[in-house]
């Protein structure tokens, strides 16, 4: 069996990336646009060649210029977590014109002509009362609220780059983003959950709420091997031992879980 070693020195296993294409409306899956399987014996991957390395944030921008082939009739909206919460990265997808929503880490940036956190921010506007209920929730089976709130932020600081083991700083263009924090709590007002979130789509085309649902559709989702486990697909159980014969049948179950 060609396991790899995953995240912890004594986990070993094969690791699925996938990029999933949901309906913004509803949060229902429409299809895997892409999938990787990383195994010991390489990368089995949908897209030509494979990329090397499936967790790298480099490779979120390839996954991105494919969506311009996809035929899509309304603009695509990544949604990504915070692996690539980088200025770096922002300043890239920003340049291309590629939308994103991404979960931020707690960051420095410009906001009110100062500089601060994005917990700062965020601190500030509960301390304020400036969240809003914009509806219902769910929150692992049980009945919760959305809260939510908005302001600019601008992103200005160097990015950080380590080649070789050396860190230098790399100096880029101010990149203004819409920052959000989004709150799931229960019917007694407790926090439950919360997001820090950035974007770069413009409030023409979608509302606070729009893309703090956005965002609650990924994080239901939460992985695509849970989605296919509530679907039926037990993939412990599956008789395929080599990456290979893995990676075709979860294409096939896949494809058979999105028609149902």
């Amino acid at each position: 069996m060609d396991l790899t070693q995953l995240t912890h020195r004594t986990d070993i296993g094969h690791e699925l990336t996938t990029a999933l294409l949901v309906n913004a409306d509803n949060g229902a899956l429409i299809a895997p646009m892409e999938m990787h399987l990383n195994t010991a014996a390489g990368v089995f991957s949908t897209r030509d060649p494979a990329p090397e390395d499936v967790k790298h944030p480099d490779q979120v921008l390839p996954a991105m210029e494919a969506s311009r082939t996809w035929g899509l009739d309304k603009p695509c909206l990544h949604v990504i977590d915070r692996d690539a919460d980088s200025v770096d990265h922002y300043r890239t997808w920003n340049a291309a014109g590629h939308y994103f929503l991404v979960r931020a880490d707690d960051r420095s940036v410009r906001w009110d002509s100062s500089s601060c956190l994005l917990s700062d921010v965020a601190g500030k506007f509960r301390s304020q009362n400036q969240l809003k209920c914009v509806g219902d929730a769910d929150f692992h089976g049980k009945p919760a609220k959305l809260w939510v709130g908005e302001t600019r932020v601008v992103l200005d600081r160097p990015a950080k780059k380590s080649v070789g083991g050396v860190r230098s700083q790399k100096p880029g263009e101010p990149v203004e983003l819409r920052f959000l924090v989004v709150e799931v709590r229960d019917e007694f007002g407790v926090r439950l959950d919360d997001w820090m979130l950035l974007s770069n789509l413009g409030e023409e085309t979608a509302s606070t709420e729009h893309l703090a649902r956005c965002y609650y559709w990924r994080w239901k989702i939460e992985s695509f091997f849970k989605w296919l486990k509530s679907h039926g697909q037990q993939t412990e159980q599956w008789c395929q031992h080599t990456g290979a014969s893995i990676a075709k049948r979860l294409l096939i179950a896949a494809m058979a879980c999105m028609l149902v």
